[in-house]
């Protein structure tokens, strides 16, 4: 097979293989203008990259990305970042600060929440995974760290105007809740002294000045304390933040007290590391000189498995997998973190990847399952075989009924064990194929052992769905059947993968 053919089949591969959830445009999948870009990205996070985070999600850890672009980020380069990581790797939990662009953030296409924040004009998002994660409650809308009495004292230059967000959660397999708290913290100032900072080592951070409720050592976090509080209570936390610390000495929790007979769960936060990771700056001045940016989580009761990003050493290159240098490359852009936490002291699966896997990835993954009955292949009565979202060359502009698997789906399933029971459809809208033609979703129900039968089932999307199985069937002239057909016959027949 010649040189251009191979990057023809691995395009066509990388565009036909999209789930129903993705929803927009194959050129602008991830803000690419053109389709050498989006495959030079896909190549990018290599296979072994994701297969690594899937068992480590599997065996219990989470996934927990920190960025920080900036105002002077003006560039698609961010979004397109966050687009990947919602993508391919299913992020659990994004936060980004600082980021207002045209590059657009497609949390609802690939099936994400937000809660977004505001204090000025500086802004605050949190992202998560909406199909594995239930949200229980929330803290967002116009939010500052400070509290009116700090800043009626102190005045807003000194406390800060600082964004935050927060969200309690809880897993749909596991049902094990997490806190996850976002935050914009303000610049720590010396007691009595307050235009000079006190962060430039651990024995510094004494002379900050407090916060008026004496939780924390760092002015104008008042309000950010009191709320954490109110949203977590003793749900354990994990904190993404840019504290403004300037160094890596000084540990996350060390900035929060508990005091005044109540305890502040910030107080108990625990670090992986802190590597530096602000700022980009001019070209004649030195970067990374800070370990400003952090994630951390409830010591002994959740833990930082590994963290990656930014630099180990002072002035160094920042890293981040599959990334070398800052994203944007813009001035005061900070380098992202991931963290992979774990409930401590808990053997037990995250999400929907723990629902009695009985089958593997392999080697073939790319390539999605297809159905082998005569009613996919063919159709029935006058009406032409149904017709799926995956548009592939070598089908002559037929669009093919498909089971999406990794990476573009967390489908691991390879038909060994069909037929697969199909749960109730769900009408679906995305801004293409679905765009002005009725869709319907139907998802494999779990467990699957027992399937083969032919038996429909009672799963519904994001209910009792096997990891991310799924196949989509348009309605389109000339393709129209009744959804329970459509189910009755999902359930019928076997699959193989395409290739």
């Amino acid at each position: 097979m010649n040189t251009k053919l191979t990057t023809l089949l691995a395009i066509a591969t990388i565009i036909g293989s999209l789930s129903p959830v993705d929803g927009d445009k194959y050129q602008n999948l991830r803000g690419k203008d053109t389709l050498s870009e989006l495959v030079e990205e896909e190549s990018a996070g290599s296979s072994a990259e994701w297969h690594q985070h899937n068992h480590a999600r599997r065996r219990g850890s989470f996934r927990a990305v920190w960025y920080k672009p900036h105002f002077q980020c003006g560039y698609s380069a961010p979004a397109n970042f966050v687009n990947n990581e919602m993508k391919r790797y299913h992020a659990d939990f994004i936060g980004v600060s600082e980021y207002k662009s045209k590059g657009r953030i497609n949390d609802r296409s690939y099936g994400y929440g937000n809660i977004h924040s505001q204090c000025g004009p500086s802004v605050i998002d949190l992202y998560y995974d909406d199909m594995n994660w239930s949200k229980v409650h929330e803290l967002g809308g116009n939010r500052c760290t400070y509290s009116h009495s700090e800043k009626n004292k102190y005045g807003e230059k000194s406390v800060g105007g600082r964004p935050w967000a927060a969200g309690l959660f809880k897993n749909k397999s596991s049902h094990n809740e997490v806190c996850v708290v976002v935050a914009e913290v303000p610049h720590a100032v010396r007691h009595h002294k307050l235009d000079r900072t006190c962060t430039h080592n651990r024995h510094e951070i004494s002379d900050c000045e407090r916060n008026k409720d004496g939780t924390s050592k760092i002015l104008g976090t008042s309000e950010l304390v009191r709320g954490v509080e109110r949203v977590c209570g003793d749900t354990p936390v994990v904190f993404m933040a840019d504290s403004n610390i300037q160094s890596p000495s000084i540990s996350t929790s060390s900035m929060f007290m508990s005091s005044h007979g109540h305890h502040n769960p910030l107080a108990d936060l625990s670090d992986h590391s802190t590597p530096y990771t602000c700022c980009n700056t001019r070209s004649h001045q030195k970067s990374t000189q800070y370990a400003m940016d952090r994630i951390a989580a409830t010591n002994g009761k959740l833990k930082v498995e590994t963290l990656e990003g930014g630099s180990k050493t002072k002035g160094g290159t920042v890293h981040f997998p599959g990334q070398q240098g800052y994203i944007c490359k813009t001035e005061e852009e900070h380098a992202p973190l991931l963290a992979r936490i774990s409930f401590a002291g808990k053997d037990t699966q995250l999400s929907d990847y723990s629902t009695e896997l009985v089958e593997e990835e392999s080697g073939g993954t790319e390539w999605p399952l297809v159905p082998t009955s005569h009613f996919f292949t063919h159709g029935k009565g006058h009406e032409k075989k149904p017709q799926g979202d995956w548009y592939y060359p070598h089908h002559n502009g037929e669009m093919v009924v498909h089971m999406s698997r990794p990476p573009h789906a967390k489908c691991t399933l390879t038909g060994g064990s069909g037929p697969y029971n199909f749960g109730e459809g769900h009408l679906h809208k995305d801004g293409h194929y679905c765009k002005n033609t009725k869709c319907w979703v139907f998802p494999v129900c779990s467990p699957i052992h027992g399937h083969g039968k032919g038996n429909t089932g009672t799963c519904t999307w994001g209910h009792g769905q096997h990891q991310d199985c799924h196949v989509l069937i348009m309605q389109t002239p000339g393709h129209t059947y009744y959804h329970k057909t459509l189910q009755k016959e999902l359930s019928k027949t076997d699959w193989k993968p395409y290739k």
